[in-house]
């Protein structure tokens, strides 16, 4: 009796139909175990047990169901090399996107009769031919990289490329553990073809966005970006890293919908969650984003985003906005008092910036008085107090937030309404080392 070429087969689909025609089809061609998971987590815990074994998957369970599944085939290392069928009965035009970006090896749009279905089996077989040096290459790259050592896993990388120079998805992984190793140029170099030509591979046009990032070029980053996303617009990590790119340029609301779709496709991510919350502060919808990060379990994650909020609308011209942001987060986050002393000391280092010194010691007195090992805090705090003298702070928690308030209405005066599209202030390098997110 023949064997299976596969060592498993998903099948992940809601039609009942087509499933029945699945099972006869493989398992005419000896194709066995057939696992046909209800729900996306038990198609992932199928896909954990069946490490190897082909997934077929309709595009038509769902865009996010869909997406969910093929984010887990590429695992946190995505040196996975599981074959993947991708089928739509739709004319869907995102799907061949879609299949670039997930290493899918064959794709069918349209009716699915069973002899469609019988022939698309026996090409998926027929397409199916990773050579085993590659194989056992990703694998050694995997467990390199699940133990963190990328340099370990850039060496394996380098010996395929050179064995296998013309194999696209080395050529491209090679890049990204480059630029994981600091080596930026050499990243590029590689990339650069897979960029520049008219089918450009979204994962090389998403790693060289990130790049651009790195290197603070934000503009280049979005073009970059936004060609991907529309190649294939699902992408997760795209989707957040439009978003981070959009809130560096002062643009909160493009950011919201990034941030937005992310969560849309299910991807409810520390990242995507701090993302939506910081665009809606810095876009001025602060009832909105108080309702949405009160569902975060951290004081301090929820601090952090207001934190990195005011800093971003700080640097995006948006001066008394950011302050706000700094007052709304002395009443609404739990008085804790090293995430109370650290949005004080991101108060004061705002505050000297803009040379009012004056003001800034008493926040970074403030600083250093409830986080005292923040050691630059205390360092701002001194070097003030040789130049203007120590100030005197009272104790209590309640009153030291008064203090903190205080400084607010002296600085800004009365509360502003603020803009909710935000400008489009140019965003400038800044060294960043004296604030603490």
């Amino acid at each position: 009796m023949a064997t299976s070429p596969f060592p498993g087969v998903i099948v992940f689909t809601s039609r009942t139909d087509i499933l029945s025609v699945f099972r006869a089809e493989l398992k005419e061609v000896h194709m066995d175990p057939i696992v046909t998971p209800e729900g996306v987590t038990r198609c992932i815990e199928d896909l954990i047990r069946f490490r190897d074994g082909l997934l077929i998957l309709d595009w038509g369970v769902g865009v996010d169901k869909a997406v969910q599944v093929l984010e887990a085939v590429r695992s946190p290392t995505r040196m996975e090399m599981r074959p993947i069928f991708l089928f739509s009965q739709d004319d869907q035009d995102d799907l061949e996107g879609v299949a670039f970006e997930y290493g899918v090896v064959y794709v069918h749009k349209g009716e699915m009769t069973r002899n469609v279905i019988k022939q698309c089996i026996q090409d998926v077989i027929k397409v199916e031919g990773v050579p085993e040096d590659v194989r056992e290459g990703y694998q050694m790259v995997a467990e390199a990289r699940k133990r963190g050592d990328w340099a370990a896993s850039l060496l394996i990388l380098k010996g395929l490329h050179e064995q296998f120079p013309d194999l696209e998805r080395i050529r491209i992984d090679y890049a990204e553990n480059l630029f994981k190793n600091g080596q930026k140029d050499e990243a590029k170099t590689l990339l650069v073809p897979y960029c520049d030509q008219k089918d450009a591979d979204p994962r090389a046009l998403n790693i060289m966005g990130r790049i651009q990032l790195v290197e603070n070029d934000v503009t280049g980053a979005t073009t970059t970006l936004q060609k991907a996303k529309l190649i294939n617009p699902f992408n997760i990590d795209r989707l957040l890293a439009l978003g981070d790119a959009y809130l560096k340029i002062n643009k909160p609301t493009m950011a919201e919908k990034e941030f937005k779709e992310a969560l849309g496709h299910g991807h409810q991510s520390t990242r995507a969650v701090e993302g939506l919350g910081k665009s809606l502060l810095v876009g001025g919808k602060i009832n909105e984003g108080l309702a949405f990060l009160k569902q975060m379990s951290s004081n301090r994650e929820m601090a952090s985003v207001f934190n990195a909020a005011a800093i971003l609308s700080i640097r995006g011209n948006r001066y008394s906005e950011g302050m706000k942001l700094y007052n709304v987060a002395f009443e609404t986050v739990e008085r804790e008092a090293q995430v109370v002393g650290k949005l004080a000391f991101n108060m004061g280092i705002a505050l000297h910036r803009q040379g009012k010194n004056d003001r800034a010691i008493i926040c970074l007195g403030i600083a250093q008085k409830l986080d005292p090992e923040n050691d630059k805090a205390k360092k701002n705090y001194l070097a003030m107090a040789k130049q203007l003298g120590a100030v005197e702070l009272p104790d209590e928690m309640s009153a030291l937030i008064q203090c903190l308030r205080d400084v607010y209405y002296a600085e800004v005066g009365t509360l502003e309404t603020i803009d909710d599209q935000g400008s489009e202030a140019k965003d400038e390098k800044k060294d960043g080392n004296d604030e603490v997110a």
